[in-house]
This record gives C-alpha cells, structure tokens and sequence, in this order.
C-alpha cells in the first residue's frame, strides 16, 4: 500500500506541471472575464456561445468543459450543477484587467520564453561558485530585464505582473508601515517601474516629492504620468539619484549578494546623513513552502535570492547601515519592512 501511495504521489508531481497551462488556456479563451460579467454561473454552452459571439469562431464545449473541470478539481471555479460554472475565490483572482489579477503572472511563467528558463536550471549548479546568472539568462543570452527591452510582447506581459502585484505590496506598505511621515522631503523609488508605487505614497503623504527611478527603457515605455513623481532614466549599479529616503519594493531580491551590495553602495551615498532607505522584501523561512518555490523563482529568472533576517543585516551593515528594524506586513504574507539607516 506504502508503495502504490508513493507511486500516485509522484505521478501526480509528475503531472502538476499541467495546471498553470490549463489556467493560461483559461485566460487566453477569456473565460474568467465572461463569469465576472455574469450575476450567476453559466453553461458550458452558453460560454461557448459568447466566445462564439465575441470573436467570430466556434468553441468545442467539450474541450471547455474538460478544462473547467480539471480547474475544479483543484478549487479553482465552482461547477454546479454539471456543466454549470462559476467563480469561487479564488479564480476570481485570474479576472484580466483588474489591479489585483494574477493573469499576467500566469502568462508571463507559461510563455515560451519563461518555459525556457527551467530547461537549464540544472546548469546554475555546475557553476564553481555563487552564481552570477539565471537560468533565464542561460536560455536566452541576456537577462530578463534586457529580453523585456527588446520584446514588446513579454514586456506587456512583465509590467503587467509587476503592475498587479505592485497594487496588492503598495496597498499592505501603507497600511502596515507609518514611516513615511518622517521623510524630510525627496523619497527615491529605485527600480520602481511605472511609478506606481512612489505615486501612492504621495498620494498618501503629500509633503512627499517623489522620484521614480528606472531603467531608460522602462522610464521611456513603461512609466505613466503621476501627480507629485518625477521620472529620472538611470542605471542603479552606476548611481542613484539623491533624496532624504530610498524606497525599494521588491527589487534587491532580484540579484545576488555582490550586484546587491553594489547597489546598496549607490543608495548609501545618494543619501544624507540620517537618512534612510526603506525595503519591501520577502524574509526568508527555509519551513514555508511558499517562501521557497518563490526563492526558486528568483534563481531562474533573474539570478537573485531570498533572504532570512539575519542575511538582510548582514548585507546592509556591509555597505554602512545600521539600525535595522523589520517590520511585517500583515496583510502581505512573508514580506516586510526593512528599514535602516545612514
């Protein structure tokens, strides 16, 4: 009986990586945005029929219901009765166009080009020493970043993912931290992509002039026009634009120690004495499954890492911050406030 556990158990890892393209199916047909339009669940038919409507082609109801199904088996939609679907919570989560959707993050992980990135993985380990890549980068040639400059395609779907969770991380910042009211004046967003993070802290606290500070191309194509922010064009290895605090959402998990430091070093000297720099990041918990498969993430994608406690002191002392105080975010799980100071 041991045995025939163990063999269903591995033959279901074994088959789980089909889950991520049944929900990118799911997406692409827009099924999640025709449910979200509904006040009640719909047939498999009646879906058809509007997918029919919408684009001119005839859908196999078959084929959609078999893919509904296999969703929720997972707890992914609701069906009821048979051939009767509808939203739970969670799927909710897969409506394209919201704030909140998970749809890119789908889209981006299960396009031909972030497939590619697990195919060489195993590569990293052959490496003498820390790595200093991706295996995104092994695939492709350049990093992620650089394949996002010169592909409009999975650029789209790169700033829709940061966009997405940028929402949920801001809105857990300013409902968990109060440590913007002491910013003198100038807060420095580095690596904060279209702004929009730095746009909701001076919303929140107008005293604040904020500056977005990006990549060119980022800052060229990928930036709105915020009240209160300034875009300023830059690389972070090179230098950081000055100001009374640094802000940092999700950026330094995104490289290895060394590329970290050396950023760190530019934030350290961008500032006054006094100042601050303040990170949202993941804290590392080697028990937390989540944690894990998201430090996993890091090494294929971009090269970087998650980080304990006890790492995120250790790499800001080396760089001349001291007084470094973590506060969690409550209503973002595993993720923090790191704060220190110059």
């Amino acid at each position: 009986m041991e045995a025939l556990d163990s063999y269903h158990m591995m033959l279901s890892l074994a088959e789980s990586f089909s889950t991520p393209f049944v929900i990118k199916a799911i997406i692409k047909l827009g099924i999640p945005n025709i449910l979200a339009k509904s006040d009640k669940p719909i047939h498999v038919d009646e879906i058809c029929t509007i997918l029919q409507a919408a684009t001119g082609q005839a859908h196999n109801s078959e084929i959609v219901r078999r893919l509904m199904q296999s969703l929720c088996r997972k707890n992914i939609f609701e069906e009821q009765p048979a051939g009767v679907f509808g939203h739970n919570s969670l799927s909710r989560w897969l409506i394209d166009g919201t704030p909140k959707s998970f749809a890119s993050l789908f889209l981006l992980t299960t396009s031909e080009a972030g497939q590619a990135a697990w195919h060489h993985l195993h590569e990293l380990a052959l490496e003498g020493t820390s790595s200093s890549t991706s295996a995104f980068a092994k695939a492709h040639g350049k990093s992620i970043f650089e394949f996002a400059a010169n592909d409009p395609v999975f650029a789209d779907l790169w700033f829709g993912f940061l966009n997405s969770f940028g929402h949920i991380i801001i809105n857990g910042v300013l409902e968990g931290y109060d440590g913007f009211q002491s910013v003198a004046q100038v807060l420095v967003d580095v690596g904060g992509g279209t702004g929009l993070s730095v746009s909701k802290i001076v919303q929140a606290f107008p005293h604040i002039k904020g500056v977005n500070f990006d990549l060119p191309h980022t800052i060229a194509s990928g930036t709105q026009n915020f009240p209160g922010v300034e875009h300023i064009a830059g690389d972070m290895f090179e230098s950081v634009p000055k100001g009374d605090a640094i802000y940092m959402q999700k950026v330094l998990h995104n490289w290895n120690d060394e590329k970290a430091k050396a950023v760190l070093k530019n934030c350290y000297n961008a500032l006054p004495v006094g100042g601050k720099i303040i990170i949202v990041d993941h804290i590392f918990d080697p028990h937390q499954k989540t944690v894990i498969d998201q430090d996993l993430g890091m090494l294929v994608f971009t090269g970087g890492k998650q980080r304990s406690a006890s790492e995120w002191r250790e790499l800001l002392a080396s760089q001349g911050f001291s007084n470094v105080n973590f506060k969690p975010l409550p209503a973002v799980k595993f993720q923090a406030v790191i704060e220190a100071f110059k």
